[in-house]
This record gives C-alpha cells, structure tokens and sequence, in this order.
C-alpha cells in the first residue's frame, strides 16, 4: 500500500486506511510517553502491516534491526528484546490501548484507533526517515 507521503517512508498498512476508527483519543502525555520509546513505534509499525502477531515474532524482527555494521547482533540479543517487549513495552501499548497483549500465549493484536493516533505514528515514521538521511 502507498503512503501518500512522496518521501520514500516504507508504507506502513492500516496506517494509511482512510477509516476514522471510532472512540477515545488516548491521553495525549500517554501517547507521547508510549511514543517516545523507539521498540513502541516499530513495534507499532509493524502491527499496522500485520495486525496479529507473537511476542517470539517481534522479539526476533527487532532484534534483526539492531544489527549494526560491524555484523550480526549477538544471539543472546533476541532474547533480551522478548524480556524488553513481555515486560516493558507491550503491557505499555496494551494500557494505552494501542494493541491487546495477551501475556499468557504472548498474543499480540492491534486495536482500532483514531486518525489523529495514526496521523501521529505517520508523522514520527517521516520525521525519523528525514533525521537517518539527514535532511
């Protein structure tokens, strides 16, 4: 799906869906706060393309992501990115009814939310991409 954006940002799913989900707008220190954690929005993210997913499925793309130039990350470093996510920054995006984290099966679904929630993430994922190429 195209972002619409014209800046090469990579599209990001549902984010970019024209429906005006119905309901609260999360507390907008909430949102910032669940924002400013950088494994919230990719997690957030990639939610959007797929909207269902494990904890073991995430644990494992993240930390594929952290891989620097001089090589692979450690192995031990999935693991430390399933602990961040099961006791960090899931229950984090559950309460602020972001997604609905089921922490028995490690189940993680996104939740319908607002177009200004939406807006927001678009605008990080752009902000980001200007600030990694240096514009």
């Amino acid at each position: 799906m195209d972002n619409n954006a014209g800046d090469g940002t990579p599209p990001l799913g549902h984010l970019d869906s024209g429906t005006d989900a119905t309901g609260d707008l999360p507390d907008l220190d909430r949102l910032f706060d669940v924002f400013a954690s950088t494994v919230r929005r990719q997690t957030l993210c990639y939610l959007f393309d797929e909207p269902r997913t494990t904890v073991e499925t995430l644990a494992t793309l993240l930390a594929g992501q952290r891989s620097t130039a001089d090589g692979p990350v450690d192995p031990t470093e999935r693991d430390r990115v399933a602990i961040e996510l099961r006791h960090v920054h899931l229950p984090e995006l559950a309460e602020a009814t972001l997604i609905e984290y089921d922490s028995a099966t490690g189940d993680v679904r996104l939740r319908e939310f607002p177009d200004p929630v939406r807006d927001l993430l678009r605008f990080t994922r752009r902000y980001e991409r200007a600030t990694e190429d240096g514009s």
